[in-house]
């Protein structure tokens, strides 16, 4: 998924200049990682360069993404879920007052 789909679909992450960019305080947050990554990849014997780097920022902005996005859907699918329980029980509630009332 590109940087402009993802910054319409989450508006809250998207350039405050272009927004149909990343803004530069996620990058910036994702960059911070760089030397982290870097440290165990050399101990792990491989050798980063920065497209390498840019390549795993753009895969780690992906991932995001797709995480937020099957998170959102579970998180839709059980309150729907929920919902439903809540109306069934309540409606089995009525009909169990209205047959009481006729006996």
């Amino acid at each position: 998924m590109q940087q402009e789909q993802i910054a319409q679909k989450y508006p809250i992450i998207a350039s405050s200049v272009d927004p149909k960019k990343i803004s530069m305080s996620v990058k910036g947050i994702l960059v911070a990682w760089i030397p982290v990554i870097t440290l165990l990849s050399g101990l792990a014997g491989m050798d980063l360069n920065d497209s390498v780097i840019n390549n795993l920022i753009e895969s780690i902005v992906q991932i995001t993404f797709a995480g937020s996005t099957a998170l959102a859907f579970i998180l839709t699918a059980y309150g729907i879920a929920r919902k439903a329980i809540i109306k069934v029980k309540a409606l089995f509630e009525t009909i169990k007052k209205i047959f009481k009332e006729r006996e």
